[in-house]
């Protein structure tokens, strides 16, 4: 029991901190985007975006090894093994940041010519090098921290960065730094933020008190684990960065800078709900397969697949009808033209969110790996709707091949667990949901349409109107089951 309270614990508070975190992030976000206007706000996203992409190689999967072996060392009281893979991670680390700031140093004027279409992009380039030397430390301390289960402080970081980054950027773009304050704001924060780190690590781990012993068999074996986890991280890494990454090579960058408002904007919902189920349906279904209790899991998963559906819809279909009301709200004007892929990347965030739960239960019944082959194809589909698609349509193109990348990776982890918990795809149910969505759908446009009130009046109206006409059709229907709901947490109980 104190375990389990522990780990509902921890995860309480990771969960939270990941909500301020994102929150202001997301503020960061709008600020920049509204300040800097959509051909800076691209230009800055575009250089940001290659340069994260290329350090998810530097990683290689060595973070979660990091605090794997720090959590097992720990218990096993092994304090010279643990200096030892620390030592191991960042030499790696270290030497591959360097190599890429080398690298991007060598053709900061050839990537500004023919990539970013931009000169200002070398400066950027440069400044960011710094982010790079110095994210290696922050997240390096970041999971030395997790691996010793110092769960406030490692929650808190992501918290104390974003802080850093959202003052950053209003001091220098009020000095008139313009699109080159945001650079040096994520350089500077993420450099700070990794001194205010270091004293909690050394803390909790005396350095200087150990020695480095086995270095080259401990360096192989973190190795050795790092590789799988870097594969199953890959395909995820290819769908979130390739829109951005391509974007910018065969469209402007104001289209650049457009997209990544709204594609952040997008996900906000289904971060929230998936972030908080994966948080209870990982560690649940690992513990009943573990169990042999094969019967709950599945009556977990028959009541997500209807419910996770029926909670969602109204909050993100909402959106979907008032997409030009939030874009005007958030962003301005200005970023209008991306409204449809707006749009289009709401509904498939909706239908992802419960693609994540189906690759958490996949994970907790031991078969991650086929989640791995699923990701790989969603994300190979999507490379390839993408080169298609972008030059041609530009931004809706890039929503559109998320879209189905996401609606693939529903559809085939459905499959894979239904198969392997033999329980069938409640393609009824689905159904039923699908029309109360229509239903609630154009009630809210009908709404919309017939008033001429102020935007925040017609957008309670129609949500008020289309939402009570939803429930009574999901009511009346019998799609919500409150005995049913009440019948699984006592069995879970």
């Amino acid at each position: 029991m104190d375990y389990l309270r522990k780990a509902l614990r921890g995860t309480s508070i990771v969960f939270l901190m990941g909500i301020i975190g994102s929150i202001l992030s997301y503020i960061t976000l709008v600020y920049l985007a509204r300040f800097l206007g959509p051909h800076d706000y691209g230009l800055f996203s575009a250089v940001l975006a290659f340069v994260t992409f290329f350090l998810f190689f530097r990683d290689f999967g060595l973070p979660q090894a990091l605090t794997k072996y720090i959590a097992e060392y720990e218990t096993e009281g092994k304090r010279d093994y643990i200096k030892t893979v620390i030592v191991a991670v960042l030499s790696f680390e270290l030497l591959s940041s360097f190599f890429f700031v080398f690298l991007f140093y060598l053709l900061r004027w050839f990537l500004a010519d023919s990539y970013f279409k931009d000169p200002l992009a070398v400066n950027i380039l440069v400044l960011l090098l710094f982010y790079i030397i110095g994210s290696t430390f922050f997240g390096t301390f970041k999971d030395i921290l997790l691996g010793f289960q110092e769960m406030f402080i490692f929650s808190l970081s992501e918290v104390i960065k974003n802080i850093l980054i959202f003052l950053g950027v209003i001091l220098f773009l009020s000095f008139g730094y313009g699109v080159f304050g945001p650079a040096i704001a994520y350089a500077s924060a993420i450099l700070i933020a990794s001194l205010i780190l270091l004293p909690f690590v050394l803390q909790r781990m005396p350095f200087f008190s150990h020695k480095i012993i086995d270095f080259l068999p401990i360096s192989k074996k973190v190795i050795l684990f790092s590789i799988p986890v870097f594969a199953t991280a890959f395909g995820s890494r290819i769908i979130a960065s390739v829109d951005t990454l391509m974007l910018t090579y065969f469209r402007t960058l104001p289209e650049v800078g457009i997209y990544n408002a709204i594609l952040p904007s997008s996900s906000i919902i289904a971060h929230v709900f998936s972030g908080a189920l994966a948080s209870v349906v990982f560690p649940l279904s690992a513990e009943l397969w573990y169990k042999n209790d094969v019967p709950r899991i599945v009556q977990g998963m028959q009541l997500l697949y209807k419910y996770v559906f029926v909670i969602m819809a109204p909050f993100t279909f909402i959106l979907v009808v008032f997409a030009d009301f939030f874009i005007d709200l958030f962003f301005g004007l200005q970023y209008f033209p991306g409204m449809f892929a707006f749009q289009i990347l709401l509904i498939g965030m909706f239908f992802f969110t419960v693609a994540s739960i189906n690759h958490n239960v996949l994970s907790g019944i031991g078969k991650p790996f086929e989640v791995t082959k699923i990701i790989f194809l969603a994300a190979f589909l999507n490379f390839v709707l993408n080169l298609i698609l972008i030059p041609l349509y530009g931004i809706s193109g890039a929503a559109f091949s998320t879209f189905i990348s996401y609606i693939t990776t529903l559809v085939l982890s459905t499959k894979k667990v239904s198969t392997s918990l033999n329980t069938p795809v409640p393609y009824l149910q689905w159904l039923k949901v699908g029309l109360a969505i229509l239903i609630f759908l154009s009630i809210a446009f009908l709404v919309k349409w017939s008033l001429t009130l102020n935007h925040w009046l017609e957008f309670f109206v129609a949500g008020f109107i289309s939402t009570t006409a939803y429930a009574l059709f999901i009511y009346w229907f019998n799609i919500i089951n409150i005995p049913e709901i009440k019948k699984f947490i006592h069995r879970v109980k």
